[in-house]
């Protein structure tokens, strides 16, 4: 008798835990909304190279979006400490990039601190 209560006990145990894992299938999901018509916002990726040659840098204008996130890529022959203080950049970096959210619109400038001639450039967001 013991032992069958054992068993028993022992199956519902096995039956409580195969049931507890057991995942239920998901619920199929209706919308009125019309999936050709809702897009995700997804951000643009803004992918541009600066030459740094000659204390000056190449292009001297870049242009972005509003909300475009920015990869400036850095192609210099020497280490700069390159500036952009409205998006919070200040930086060490050869050969390399920064990434930076252009999330306002105006002309902005970067610049090359500490080099012997000022190296200016500009950022346009619209």
């Amino acid at each position: 008798m013991k032992k069958m209560f054992f068993m028993m006990t022992l199956m519902i145990c096995v039956l409580f835990l195969t049931a507890c894992t057991q995942q239920a299938a998901p619920k199929e999901q209706t919308s009125n909304v019309n999936s050709a018509s809702f897009q995700e916002s997804k951000p643009v990726v803004k992918d541009l190279e600066v030459w740094y040659v000659n204390e000056k840098f190449f292009p001297e204008t870049l242009s972005v979006e509003q909300g475009d996130h920015v990869r400036l890529f850095l192609m210099n022959t020497e280490n700069i400490f390159i500036s952009i203080p409205d998006f919070g950049i200040n930086e060490e970096i050869n050969q390399g990039y920064i990434e930076f959210i252009a999330d306002k619109k105006c002309s902005f400038e970067f610049y090359c601190q500490g080099c012997e001639e000022p190296a200016i450039g500009f950022i346009n967001v619209a």
